[in-house]
């Protein structure tokens, strides 16, 4: 199967084909999706064999697309992205949002922390490629920080780091915005959570400060573990969210940038044993 797998897609607005209520937008978003699930699983006789092959070229596990045509399950933004990147053809997400139904645009610009700009190319081949070199990674988070002087990049990476740099450099995965120094370019990624726990992880082992701990106002350090119910797992899971979001509106907020690099990364999530599955 090629390209043609990809069929077309007509919208009508989720509200006019809803009963008069309170919906938000992630309900008439995650409806919108269902439908053009629905719609394109129906175009081949062997509809189970089609789920098969979006969740191949989606990466999507094909329960979770099932449940979410089912309409079982809501979507995650990230989810959404990768679903219209495949029914619609279009892997830049700042495309995708013109094309996708109004509905669903909306409840991508609110969801997704990241700010997806008109004038920027968003690249799944760049992304996939930063998860698989951990030093055009670090540089790439870098310069998302502040502009990066390439001294720096010399004195950890050496000749490599600076090889990475002329390669991201042609690619306008960043740009040079003075002699030795360089940002971020107008190439970038709207990152899965694969991307997002690759670079968490590698970034907290590299420049998290458990020392700093000693000392009230440097940084923050928690873990804990315990067992729950679906309830409160639920709960945790809300607090995360509104505390990340919290987060990410302080930074974007008026005067709030400034020369401290910070990071934070955030994970809850099931410990799977034996005794557990």
């Amino acid at each position: 199967m090629g390209t043609s797998e990809v069929g077309s897609l007509q919208h009508t607005n989720v509200a006019e084909r809803l009963k008069p209520r309170a919906v938000d937008s992630a309900e008439l978003a995650a409806q919108c999706v269902a439908d053009d699930l629905d719609k394109y699983l129906k175009q081949s006789d062997d509809p189970k064999r089609r789920l098969k092959f979006l969740a191949k070229k989606t990466g999507i596990h094909e329960k979770t697309l099932g449940r979410i045509a089912e309409r079982q399950n809501r979507p995650t933004y990230i989810t959404i992205f990768k679903i219209y990147r495949f029914l619609l053809g279009e892997e830049n997400d700042a495309t995708l949002l013109d094309l996708v139904p109004a509905n669903v645009a909306t409840y991508l610009k609110r969801a997704n922390p990241q700010t997806i700009e008109k004038q920027t190319t968003y690249s799944g081949d760049l992304e996939k490629e930063l998860r698989a070199n951990p030093v055009m990674a670090e540089i790439i988070i870098l310069c998302a920080s502040g502009p990066l002087e390439l001294s720096y990049v010399r004195s950890r990476f050496g000749d490599y780091g600076i090889k990475i740099v002329e390669q991201l450099l042609a690619r306008e995965a960043i740009q040079m915005v003075s002699h030795g120094v360089i940002c971020s370019g107008k190439v970038q990624i709207n990152m899965s959570p694969e991307t997002v726990a690759t670079f968490g992880v590698q970034i907290a082992q590299t420049y998290m400060r458990p020392d700093k701990c000693y000392e009230v106002g440097e940084n923050f350090v928690g873990f804990f573990a315990n067992g729950l119910t679906e309830e409160i797992r639920q709960e945790w899971l809300k607090i995360d969210a509104e505390a990340f979001k919290k987060k990410v509106e302080l930074a974007k907020r008026p005067g709030s940038l400034g020369d401290l690099r910070l990071f934070t990364f955030c994970v809850t999530d099931v410990i799977e044993t034996k005794d557990s599955k």
